[in-house]
């Protein structure tokens, strides 16, 4: 610590620490934030009706709130001290994982009326394990079988949601 000429304590900082953002949080919080806004854009054209009595926009409009203090907490603490590094420390972005999990819900929303539930949870599972570029084929395999066999149990036999099983 040294001392100013008002006798205001100030911490000495450290040559090897920088603040700088980081990126990721801050877009990640930022993305979260505009869909938690345009959610709630949505959900305003329900009716909210009250705690006792939920309208249909209830729950979309309370979700919606909590998503946007989540992205605004987000990008709030994406500022950090870091060590300095040189440019050529910098890894390239890695577009990998959400290309695939975006994929995922794209082949969710195009498979489910068409291919069945049970192709559907099989190949979105699929999909979004190779995100990682760690795992195995026969991970991602064993995986998939047990998710899928998991959701049929619970959704179409337990629940007894009316989703088809097969495409015919």
């Amino acid at each position: 610590m040294t001392a100013r000429k008002d006798g205001m304590a100030i911490p000495e900082t450290d040559p090897g620490l920088v603040m700088r953002w980081d990126w990721k949080n801050l877009t990640g919080g930022g993305i979260q934030t505009v869909a938690g806004l345009a959610l709630l854009y949505i959900s305003m054209g329900y009716n909210f009706g009250s705690s006792v009595q939920m309208g249909p926009g209830y729950l979309p409009r309370v979700l919606s709130v909590i998503f946007i203090g989540l992205g605004l907490i987000t990008m709030a603490t994406a500022r950090h001290a870091l060590p300095t590094s040189n440019a050529a420390d910098r890894t390239p972005a890695n577009w990998r994982a959400p290309l695939c999990i975006f994929a995922s819900i794209l082949l969710f929303m195009l498979l489910i009326e068409r291919a069945g539930f049970l192709v559907t949870l099989l190949v979105v599972t699929i999909c979004a394990r190779l995100a990682d570029r760690d795992v195995t084929w026969k991970s991602t395999l064993i995986v998939a079988v047990i998710t899928t066999a998991l959701n049929v149990a619970i959704f179409i036999f337990g629940l007894q949601m009316p989703f088809k099983l097969w495409w015919w």
